[in-house]
């Protein structure tokens, strides 16, 4: 749980988003301004281009307290 840094975190995981192409779960808190406050460079948007950028594809599953979403690469697991 990274409260916020979901950005930084799959940036630290960049080697192995790109070569093992996981299913990642991210879960983002729906108080953007929250987010916004704490990692102002990385609100969800940014974190959508990301993985999108990557070839991953979103999927979002629900939202109660956090909005969560699944990330998968058409070639990956």
């Amino acid at each position: 749980d990274v409260e916020g840094a979901e950005l930084s975190a799959l940036r630290g995981a960049h080697r192995t988003l790109v070569e093992c192409k996981p299913r990642v779960f991210v879960s983002c808190h729906t108080d953007l301004r929250w987010m916004a406050e704490k990692f102002p460079a990385d609100g969800f948007d940014a974190l959508d281009a990301y993985m999108r950028s990557l070839g991953y594809e979103g999927e979002h599953l629900a939202t109660d307290h956090e909005a969560h979403w699944c990330y998968a690469h058409p070639d990956g697991r």
